[in-house]
């Protein structure tokens, strides 16, 4: 955004909307708690963490069998999302006046729980049937990056290299101080 002012005794002022933010490296760690305590221990110092961005690199996405998932199972947490749901649609059909006054709220909610708990389990069980059951276990899904890096913007980073290097018990590499990236913010 350019703001030139009008009149001619005055300086024209310009002022340049900020689209990129080049920033720097200022500390690379295995794990994604490390680098979180190096923002910590930055923040401790006063440094502005609003100019910090942790990057993962090198994702990973991994799933670890749980248990076994019988049509019980599927049957059950279907009938769950069902109850919920249906009560939720059943209240409120009655509290918009969709259904007859003679229904108070909480019955168009529990009748509605009911019958969202039939058809959740119902679809539920459809679905497990047509898969035949090829999901047998549940995975809880984990990424995970193989490399954390702190990133500061570029002309704070002289800063955030001191300030690290004195609150940290084991000096950074140089080499780490002088690595940059240039991201869009």
């Amino acid at each position: 955004m350019v703001h030139k002012s009008t009149s001619d005794t005055a300086p024209a002022v310009v002022r340049v909307a900020q689209v990129g933010v080049a920033q720097r490296v200022v500390a690379s760690h295995s794990d994604h708690r490390s680098s979180q305590e190096t923002v910590a221990r930055l923040d401790g110092a006063g440094f502005p963490v609003e100019r910090t961005t942790i990057v993962g690199s090198g994702l990973q996405t991994r799933e670890r069998g749980r248990s076994r998932l019988s049509s019980a199972d599927v049957a059950g947490r279907g009938g769950v999302s069902g109850i919920i749901v249906g009560a939720l649609v059943g209240w409120l059909l009655v509290l918009f006046g969709v259904m007859t006054p003679e229904f108070s709220a909480l019955w168009g909610a529990v009748n509605g729980g009911i019958v969202g708990a039939v058809l959740g389990a119902t679809v539920a069980l459809l679905g497990y049937v047509i898969t035949r059951g090829r999901r047998w276990f549940t995975y809880p899904p984990d990424v995970r990056a193989q490399q954390y890096e702190v990133l500061v913007d570029a002309d704070v980073a002289d800063d955030a290299v001191r300030i690290l290097r004195s609150v940290s018990s084991a000096p950074l590499p140089d080499d780490v101080s002088a690595s940059r990236h240039d991201n869009a913010r």
